[in-house]
């Protein structure tokens, strides 16, 4: 009958391989799939390869796996069984950003990143009970703004999330996201100069 070989189950960029030796060689492939906290799924391929894009639901914590063989004449008795976690699958933290006041709201502007389809801001405010940053808003950034590109301003390929109001001791951070989970965040601090640029003039 099949047996496993070579760890079982390997993941290769986004595509599990049931790893079997049989002869003659497997012709259909049973699958049991279940991300974190989700139904079983049951899938059956014609090859020993199963693309992540046929898994339904979340992939942003782990998935654990099973992979059985067959060729026609026996059925595999053992499961191969493996878990995975998606953290090299994620996009890579944004490392180029800036903070900035325009169109009288203060922004996070970054340069994208590869492997990333949306992103996320957050701001953190200092507790003042215990001293400790609390996460205040999270929300999420886009590509260009209206305004800016109306105006035929601002460069269109930074993504940019709106912050709301900032404090002197703030931080602010950008993630960048996929279908595996975000990134750890950058975190600036605003500039009294930023803060200067917002605030009110003197004389209205």
């Amino acid at each position: 009958p099949p047996e496993c070989i070579d760890h079982g189950i390997t993941m290769v960029k986004e595509t599990l391989k049931c790893n079997v030796k049989a002869l003659p060689p497997p012709d259909t492939f049973f699958w049991h799939i279940q991300p974190t906290d989700e139904d079983v799924q049951h899938l059956t391929t014609g090859s020993a390869i199963l693309p992540l894009t046929q898994i339904t639901g979340t992939l942003s914590r782990s998935l654990d796996t099973s992979c059985e063989a067959g060729n026609g004449i026996a059925s595999q008795e053992k499961p191969c069984r493996r878990t995975f976690s998606f953290e090299l699958l994620r996009p890579p933290q944004p490392q180029q950003c800036d903070l900035a006041y325009e169109y009288e709201e203060f922004q996070m502007r970054c340069i994208p990143v590869e492997n990333a389809t949306y992103y996320e801001v957050s701001v953190w405010r200092m507790s003042t009970s215990n001293a400790s940053l609390m996460l205040e808003r999270r929300g999420s950034m886009g590509y260009g703004m209206s305004q800016a590109l109306a105006q035929g301003e601002g460069v269109p390929w930074l993504v940019r999330g709106p912050l709301g109001n900032l404090r002197a001791e703030d931080e602010v951070g950008a993630s960048a996201c996929n279908r595996y989970g975000c990134s750890g965040s950058l975190l600036l601090r605003p500039t009294d100069i930023l803060l200067n640029s917002a605030a009110v003039p003197w004389w209205k």
